[in-house]
């Protein structure tokens, strides 16, 4: 009974911390005065979730959620040694659980920050150990990430003048995305 309450009070922290963020302008411009304090709330919630003290599966998965969305918030932040501590641990508790999704989105944010800080060959490591670790999953979710970790690809590729490999992982990333939309029209074709 006590890990049920514990574990609804953190999903309603981490759920606050979401909301928070979601009023966060979008734009990538500078900061409105509202938009720090939404930021610093996000923050703030994220950071309570992560401050619980369990080792039960579901509230390690809520930890590692807030990991990732602090992450985020970092990345946007140009704060790349604090988006990567972040994205390590959250990296770190998905290995736990085995929730292999979830490790290619945490190689895939090593991706983003990596790109960022124009380290391309490095980041084409991190999309390397997120196709890796989806390649046996077969499934919506894995294709959706599959397909951005070989946009990604493309995007690295391309800035190392690598244009050959540039357009054959376009290529892998649009069929795919592709494929998912067919999908989606099927489904609501019969529904």
């Amino acid at each position: 009974k006590n890990n049920e309450s514990q574990y609804l009070t953190l999903e309603n922290k981490l759920r606050i911390g979401i909301s928070y963020l979601r009023l966060v302008d979008k734009s990538f411009v500078k900061y409105s005065d509202i938009d720090k304090i939404h930021r610093d709330s996000a923050i703030f919630y994220f950071k309570d979730v992560i401050s619980a003290n369990s080792a039960n599966k579901d509230i390690t998965i809520l930890k590692s959620k807030a990991y990732h969305n602090l992450s985020g918030i970092y990345i946007r932040d140009s704060l790349y040694d604090l988006a990567e501590k972040n994205t390590l641990k959250f990296l770190e508790l998905t290995k736990s659980v085995k929730d292999q999704i979830s490790i290619a989105h945490g190689y895939n944010s090593l991706f983003n920050i990596s790109f960022a800080k124009k380290e391309y060959e490095k980041s084409k490591i991190f999309l390397n150990k997120g196709l890796d670790a989806i390649k046996k999953i077969k499934g919506i979710k894995a294709d959706e990430i599959r397909a951005a970790l070989n946009l990604n690809f493309a995007y690295s590729a391309y800035m190392l003048k690598d244009y050959k490999n540039a357009y054959d992982y376009q290529e892998k990333s649009w069929d795919l995305y592709d494929r998912l939309k067919d999908l989606e029209h099927e489904k609501d074709i019969a529904d």
